[in-house]
């Protein structure tokens, strides 16, 4: 049992020297030039799915028919993606809600 115990520790002090070794802090300047680019084409034409345990390629039909599901589902899924998409295209804060106060006027 001691053998076992001492390559463990060998084993162990190996790997804790290598990796305290080769640690290099994350630095944008050191990578590839077009690092940036393959980065950006990859967030602007992919897509998760299944949960996100699929990764797929960003199709607008499918983004278009989509929409139209989550404009009359009252999901959890459906109401989160609303949530996003309204953030993502929000007007300034001080009119933020203002068109629902106003639907919700009473005349």
């Amino acid at each position: 049992m001691t053998i076992i115990d001492d390559r463990f520790d060998v084993t162990k002090e190996k790997y804790e020297q290598e990796e305290q070794d080769d640690y290099q802090p994350f630095d944008f300047n050191n990578e590839r030039e077009d690092f940036a680019g393959m980065i950006d084409d990859f967030l602007d034409n992919y897509t998760l799915e299944k949960g996100g345990r699929r990764l797929v390629r960003k199709n607008e039909e499918i983004e278009k028919y989509r929409a139209a599901a989550d404009s009359v589902s009252k999901g959890k899924l459906a109401a989160a993606r609303k949530k996003k998409a309204s953030a993502a295209n929000s007007t300034p804060s001080s009119l933020r809600g203002l068109s629902n106060d106003v639907k919700n006027m009473k005349i």
